[in-house]
């Protein structure tokens, strides 16, 4: 008798645990606010109807410049409030030509897992690992802007979903082509990288002004320098490439993936060791 009470016990509380699981996790679909309608997706019309959910870099957008040659952004106004990206505000790489290529984005130093949040209210327009970028969420915002954030170690939102200023969109480290763990920030606007010290006082942590001014210059328009990361790189060896890649003085992971144009995680899948691994003069790493 004991048995078949100890059986109807366990049978009780297995339905009773999955009930509630099946119901936390209707909540929690429940509270995912995701577009629906297309009209619901910010600056649309000024995006040419552009929607793309893979790249963070389209086509060149013709950039709507007054007569006096700029052009005035109003950040923040009403219920539309800015929010500092992370809690850390050490730039260890600013805006601008780095090692001859052009570095589209600031990075600030973050430990791992530390929290990151979407600056204004908008919609995530991209949600997945990205080339170098690593794990990267873009988020479109309804003053046209586009806000980057790379590296992450985890993404926290999805593609279509509804986010507001200081909503946590992912948790720092250092995916994609990345020596430590830090935060890969950029602004743009119709696709175009601007400086985003030409927006925010990184030392206060907040706007320079409720209005943003930028001009052609600004938007790096005219013939701009080959950027550091673009769609067109991915973490795949290029066929023309050599299969392995000896180990010589100063050699790096991060080095070789930079020469190779692959990722530091394929190099440590391909030759099963870790970023942390020692390597050794004459050592063959496996490229492909």
């Amino acid at each position: 008798m004991k048995k078949y009470s100890y059986i109807f016990f366990t049978i009780i509380v297995f339905l009773v645990f999955n009930s509630i699981k099946a119901q936390d996790t209707n909540h929690t679909a429940e509270t995912k606010n995701l577009i629906t309608e297309s009209f619901q997706i910010p600056s649309y019309a000024l995006y040419q109807k552009e929607w793309n959910n893979e790249h963070i870099r389209l086509k060149a957008l013709d950039i709507p410049f007054s007569s006096e040659n700029d052009m005035k952004i109003v950040l923040v106004e009403n219920n539309n409030p800015f929010v500092f990206p992370c809690h850390e505000t050490k730039i260890i790489s600013p805006y601008g030509i780095r090692g001859g290529r052009m570095h589209t984005g600031i990075d600030l130093k973050q430990k791992l897992n530390d929290s990151i949040f979407s600056c204004f209210d908008g919609v995530v327009r991209m949600a997945k690992s990205y080339s170098g970028y690593g794990n990267t969420v873009v988020i479109r915002h309804y003053n046209g802007l586009e806000t980057i954030y790379s590296h992450l170690n985890k993404i926290k939102v999805e593609v279509g979903e509804i986010v507001k200023a200081g909503q946590l969109i992912g948790l720092a480290g250092r995916t994609g082509r990345a020596t430590t763990e830090h935060l890969h920030f950029e602004v743009r606007f119709l696709y175009q990288h601007f400086n985003p010290e030409k927006m925010i006082d990184f030392e206060t942590e907040t706007l320079l002004n409720n209005i943003l001014t930028l001009d052609k210059k600004d938007l790096n328009i005219s013939d701009p320098p080959k950027e550091e990361f673009t769609e067109d790189e991915t973490p795949d060896t290029p066929s023309e490439s050599p299969s392995y890649h000896i180990i010589k003085q100063g050699d790096t992971l991060y080095a070789i993936s930079r020469k190779y144009h692959i990722s530091v995680e394929k190099l440590c899948q391909l030759n099963h060791i870790s970023e942390n691994s020692i390597l050794s003069l004459g050592q063959k790493i496996k490229l492909k």
